[in-house]
């Protein structure tokens, strides 16, 4: 598809990270996150791991950011139609992450909108390092290439045990392999909508319900998911005794607990534990709160609930 952004389809490893930049009419040039590249010869050692150090990030001005100082951070390889979409959900949650891409006109689009752009192949190793892999929170696979997609995953889970990987494949036998390949999370367009499809025909009030629940734009209410830390007063109470329902007028729908155990409309009798994920419903400001009260004096996670203008 020549209208899609690969974000992982570059060329040589030594064009892996290739600086350039963009002549302005006025005769000034706008640097552009770029580094040395890094498969020069020159470049050996630790620089590997910073072949980086600064990019441009144009919101409310020219503002410089070190990569080196993301952490808890979330790495987006491509930004075609797929990738555009989860950048824009992200966007709208305030949350912190950088895109690899090698389109430089889809770089440059995504830079004039204010978002850090890593100009580079998503499938070298050394440009995910650059990308802050190790400090990462999670990564989007979603170029167009099932090959390069599982590339990117075969490497990013060997750079990353922790790292959360949600991929994009095109048929089912690309789940397969993607989940094998380390991925925690694989979504197929196709498959998923055509049982969407299926759906709407056969279930749907189900359908609607869904649809309404996570297109959240259309509503005043949002689904999240709230972290319990080691430290919060919520440990070992009861659901009925956190005032989570009555002070907060938030529905907690499911837990999920510290080891994948998912808990499905749980009794208010049943205790809060550290680890767990409150999967909740309520408003923007409800749920806020509830972050707060969960974690107090932690700023982690407050980031989720963070709106931005959908553009």
């Amino acid at each position: 598809d020549p209208g899609q952004s690969t974000g992982g389809d570059g060329g040589d490893d030594a064009d892996a990270v290739a600086p350039h930049g963009h002549e302005r009419g006025d005769g000034e040039q706008r640097q552009h996150p770029v580094g040395a590249a890094a498969g020069d010869e020159g470049v050996a050692g630790d620089e590997k791991a910073a072949v980086i150090a600064v990019v441009q990030q144009w919101v409310d001005g020219a503002k410089a950011k070190d990569i080196n100082k993301l952490t808890g951070h979330y790495i987006l390889c491509g930004s075609g139609r797929m990738g555009s979409r989860v950048i824009r959900e992200m966007s709208k949650r305030g949350a912190e992450f950088i895109i690899i891409e090698t389109n430089e006109a889809v770089a440059e689009q995504m830079m004039t909108e204010g978002h850090l752009v890593l100009m580079g192949d998503a499938t070298n190793e050394d440009v995910l390092r650059a990308a802050g892999i190790d400090r990462a929170r999670g990564l989007v696979c979603a170029v167009t290439s099932d090959p390069d997609n599982l590339y990117i995953t075969l490497t990013a889970r060997d750079l990353n045990k922790d790292l959360l990987i949600v991929a994009r494949a095109n048929d089912e036998a690309g789940v397969n392999r993607l989940l094998k390949a380390g991925a925690n999370k694989v979504v197929a367009p196709v498959i998923t909508g055509s049982h969407q499809m299926a759906q709407m025909l056969l279930r749907p009030a189900v359908a609607d319900f869904i649809e309404l629940a996570t297109m959240t734009d259309q509503l005043e209410l949002e689904i999240e998911q709230i972290e319990i830390r080691p430290l919060s007063p919520f440990v070992g109470r009861p659901l009925k005794e956190s005032g989570i329902r009555s002070e907060m007028d938030v529905i907690i729908i499911a837990i999920r607990r510290a080891m994948g155990e998912m808990l499905f409309n749980p009794s208010a009798d049943t205790l809060i534990q550290e680890g767990d994920a409150l999967v909740s419903i309520g408003s923007h400001s409800n749920l806020e709160l509830l972050e707060r009260m969960a974690n107090p004096g932690q700023s982690a996670g407050i980031h989720r609930h963070v709106s931005s203008p959908q553009t």
